[in-house]
């Protein structure tokens, strides 16, 4: 799991690039970054085409459905709703599962995708990621304190300027480090859930023939650490969870 930036830098003598160059200077860890982007649409392929199957649907109304996984959690529990309507048992099981394992790697794959790379010479083997409203935030920061910098009287204090002037630094607890291990880490799972995808279609095709048995195909999924994890979640209790 990557690291927020405070868990390392402790001074305050530092100092962080955002841009293409950043990304340009780390070669070996921007081509991991492009590998987990790259896997994505071939997810969200497979889930569109599981989502057909399931749900005897015509393209436009699976699409329509992935849209809604990315969105809140009314338009979950109406694809969940609508799911127990039509499956039950391993199937039923499966399909929540796979919709769960997709919501929780989307996040970290609209992190990727929608948030700030940067890097800094304090921390050379990382690609550092800073969410776009923390940016504003501090922008806010800054012009309030120049605000207040041109009312202030000289040879006064003003406390508050002090603290007005800290916000407007970079928050290193809200700076996460992407290194190498963190990048593998995010791959790894990316392909896994294709191939849980992958192999949850032959729950909704067996009995065809060349295609596996439900028990091979079972056998094989419950092998895979994330729907391991997801059935767990289920059976704990928690599958109103996000």
């Amino acid at each position: 799991m990557p690291q927020p930036l405070s868990s390392i830098l402790k001074t305050d003598d530092w100092s962080i690039n955002h841009g293409p160059d950043c990304l340009r200077k780390h070669p070996d860890l921007t081509m991991m970054l492009c590998e987990a982007i790259a896997r994505w649409p071939l997810i969200e392929t497979g889930l569109i085409r599981l989502l057909i199957l399931v749900l005897d649907a015509k393209a436009e109304p699976a699409h329509a459905i992935l849209s809604a996984l990315y969105s809140g959690r009314a338009q979950i529990d109406a694809i969940a709703a609508a799911a127990k309507s039509v499956l039950e048992g391993d199937n039923l099981t499966a399909f929540l599962a796979v919709t769960r394992i997709f919501q929780t790697q989307a996040r970290t794959r609209n992190k990727l995708v929608h948030q700030m790379w940067g890097e800094s010479p304090e921390v050379p083997d990382a690609l550092l990621l800073t969410d776009p409203d923390v940016d504003t935030s501090r922008f806010l920061s800054l012009q309030t304190f120049l605000r207040e910098m041109a009312n202030h009287k000289p040879g006064t204090e003003n406390p508050e300027l002090l603290k007005l002037l800290d916000k407007t630094m970079p928050d290193k607890s809200k700076i996460f480090m992407y290194k190498k291990k963190d990048f593998e880490v995010i791959n790894r799972d990316f392909e896994e859930t294709s191939q849980i995808i992958h192999l949850t279609e032959f729950l909704f095709r067996t009995g065809r023939f060349g295609f596996p048995s439900r028990d091979e195909v079972l056998r094989k999924l419950s092998g895979l650490r994330l729907y391991r994890e997801a059935i767990e979640s289920f059976q704990s209790g928690s599958q109103n969870s996000p």
